[in-house]
């Protein structure tokens, strides 16, 4: 075992002095343990620090932070906190870059770690000799090279420190500028000018929110789905880029926009030019392998890494940390090398390589669980599988993890011929074709195009029949109203009709499509060249057969136990079947599901299981057995308590779902909003609009001097 040849006082040095490397700093002063966070610059914080200097430093030194005047965060500070150090319970739940740099330098001198920290040391050169590592860098004072010598290295730079900037044709002949999002400082240069941002992740929809308070004309290409009549009339959404001209671009839809400037929100691959061929890894700008639970060299134990996973979220950084320094202690062991490369074999064989770094577990002597499906459900349930230290490997039909989550632009099937699940839109299309779709007994016109909605530019000046009233019907409806020439939308649903355009028309139900358009059932016609169902989705699963001993049709799947466990084949459990599921039940679906299989509990006899079904489902319609909405607090009760489930606590859960769907539907003011968590099951909430009093309030902690 690896852990037995660790030297008695061993030495480790910690690249970088930002959140993982000073939560590494942590953890390794905790247990004890003698180590020095190298650093490059004079300061700590990494990328939470603001620096108005554009490529490099004072120094000269490469600008590593992406920080930008005017930042705020785009989580609450209650999940993006170091585990035992909170912000101030005054603090507003969106705090600034400024004040999270604040609260960063509260923490290393809370916990005494400027005496571990050499600043103004660039590391330029980590190599494995025989028994230790040699490390060389340059002190950026007085450009001096020097070298240590240490047992373990730990890699805390992350994954954001090298801009990916996308070559676009015809990007040299522009006249204007260009920058990638990384040199973004603040908003007033671009002021009464045309700006074009390319990318929509949190830096490119920041950049944009600041930029169309400012800026003539704000030009954004992106797929995010979001609420766009929320944005004022300068700024303008449109697709990918087809090519650069010398004023301006054109993009796929054909259309061309002129323009001054160019931001390059495109994202940043990583980086690691010290490391060489000694560390015993194959590097690339998209991954690092091969990796024990993404931290662990396996060929190379005393090299480790923190923030290089996909799933880059701070909670796992402060987890990644202790798992580090526990393992430096002695605390415990890993498996052989030749064990470990056969578990990372077994994980990573079927995957493409840029996936490699997306979502690991660790075999163990246990039963082995098969998850079908790498979206929310799927991911929940490997969580805590992973957390119970239980087998498993996630099944997962598309190259990418999220499923319903991730925008797919592609139509029926994707790149590589797999039908596509994801029902994400804005750019909304249904994942069936229009047979399985149609009215009993009269079908399609032949002629009639597929039920894929991506683009309201696709309908412009067309007249559409917009069927159906749920959340994405009513979406499209907001969306094509005001493109249309004419929307015609068949619901039942009851709302306030002014919302819409002259050119929308209410509807009952169809009774029959002919070959120039539709009548309804008032009897009335309207000519359509366009037909879109927003009529919802079906449950399919077309994998599973008789042996389940499951009765299943596209309402139900039945008897399962709790809505979770196939009551005659106990090994067969569901999560997410319940109709109108929210995250949180999920979670906690999940959870049951691995507390479970870990053999935490057990679920009663079949029999018992049986009888509780049928005196909970008893007088219920079939196409509603699933329905657990009026009782969601009860439900989670209970198979909480059969499970004797310990989770986080449910405000956290609720507070990240109510933050997810504000941000969607209130784009330009979800950080106005203040959380308080009153106690591990409530919060409140307070909307601030008073700018004055924000200012004021923005970060009640005391600057420090380190």
């Amino acid at each position: 075992m690896i852990g037995n040849s660790q030297p008695e006082n061993p030495y480790t040095c910690v690249i970088g002095a930002g959140y993982s490397g000073l939560a590494a700093a942590r953890y390794l002063q905790q247990y004890g343990l003698n180590f020095t966070v190298l650093e490059r610059t004079k300061y700590v914080g990494g990328t939470w620090r603001f620096d108005p200097h554009v490529g490099v430093d004072e120094d000269g030194v490469p600008v590593s932070t992406s920080q930008y005047k005017y930042l705020k965060t785009n989580s609450p500070w209650q999940t993006m906190s170091y585990d035992g150090f909170p912000f101030p319970d005054n603090t507003p739940s969106y705090v600034s870059g400024q004040c999270f740099y604040k609260y960063i330098k509260s923490f290393v001198k809370h916990f005494d770690l400027m005496k571990y920290i050499q600043l103004r040391s660039y590391v330029k050169s980590v190599k494995k000799l025989e028994n230790n590592w040699e490390i060389t860098y340059t002190r950026t004072d007085t450009y001096e090279n020097e070298t240590v010598y240490c047992d373990f290295v730990v890699v805390a730079i992350g994954q954001y420190n090298k801009p990916h900037v996308v070559k676009f044709p015809g990007l040299d002949e522009f006249e204007g500028t260009v920058i990638h999002s990384h040199d973004y400082k603040a908003p007033e240069p671009y002021k009464n000018s045309n700006v074009l941002v390319v990318g929509g992740g949190p830096s490119g929809l920041d950049i944009g929110i600041q930029l169309q308070k400012v800026a003539k004309k704000i030009v954004h290409s992106h797929h995010f789905k979001y609420n766009e009549p929320q944005f004022p009339k300068n700024y303008i959404k449109k697709p990918d880029i087809k090519n650069f001209v010398h004023n301006g671009v054109y993009f796929n839809d054909s259309s061309f926009e002129e323009l001054d400037h160019v931001i390059l929100a495109t994202g940043y691959r990583m980086h690691h030019p010290f490391l060489d061929k000694s560390s015993g890894l194959l590097l690339t700008n998209r991954y690092v392998m091969p990796l024990h639970n993404q931290v662990i060299d396996i060929r190379e134990p005393s090299l480790m890494f923190i923030g290089i996973s996909k799933q880059y979220i701070n909670k796992i950084l402060n987890a990644q940390a202790e798992y580090i320094a526990l393992f430096i202690a002695g605390k415990f062991e890993l498996p052989s090398e030749e064990e470990m490369l056969e578990m990372w074999m077994n994980k990573h064989s079927p995957r493409k390589l840029k996936d490699v770094n997306s979502f690991v577990t660790e075999p163990l002597e246990k039963p082995h669980t098969c998850i079908i499906g790498a979206g929310y459900s799927g991911l929940a349930t490997a969580r805590y599988l992973q957390q119970y230290d239980q087998n498993f490997t996630v099944f997962e039909r598309t190259k990418n993890i999220g499923g319903t989550w991730r925008f797919d632009p592609n139509v029926g099937v994707d790149e590589v011929g797999v039908p596509v699940s994801t029902s994400q839109y804005k750019y909304l299309r249904t994942n069936s074709p229009r047979q399985s779709m149609a009215f009993t007994d009269f079908a399609f016109p032949e002629s009639t195009p597929t039920q894929d909605y991506r683009y309201p530019e696709l309908f412009k000046n067309r007249k559409v029949l917009l069927v159906g009233a749920g959340p994405s019907g009513l979406d499209l409806a907001l969306q094509l109203s005001n493109i249309t020439s004419k929307l015609v939308h068949s619901h039942h649903l009851e709302y306030n009709e002014p919302y819409f355009s002259k050119s929308y028309i209410k509807k009952p139900d169809i009774k029959a499509f002919v070959s120039n358009g539709v009548i309804f059932k008032d009897m009335t016609f309207e000519d359509v060249e366009d037909v879109i169902f927003a009529t919802g989705l079906k449950r399919d699963y077309p994998f599973l057969d008789e042996s389940s001993d499951l009765i299943m049709t596209t309402h139900f799947v039945l008897p399962l136990h709790n809505q979770i466990v196939n009551i005659r084949r106990p090994t067969m459990l569901f999560i997410g079947v319940i109709k109108h599921f929210m995250n949180r039940i999920l979670d906690a679906q999940a959870d049951y599901i691995a507390s479970l299989i870990s053999g935490q509990f057990k679920v009663p006899p079949q029999e018992k299981m049986l009888e509780k079904w049928l005196l909970d489902n008893g007088n219920k319609k079939l196409n509603d057995i699933h329905n657990i909405v009026p009782h969601v607090k009860k439900y989670i009760e209970d198979i909480t308590e059969e499970a004797n489930i310990n989770r986080v606590p449910p405000v956290l859960v609720d507070l990240i779902n109510f933050n997810g769907q504000n941000l969607i539907q209130n784009l330009l003011h979800y950080r106005d909003y203040e959380f308080k968590i009153i106690d591990p099951f409530n919060y409140t909430t307070k909307i601030i609009r008073n700018h004055t009093e924000e200012r004021q309030r923005e970060c009640p902690i005391k600057d420090v001097k380190l």
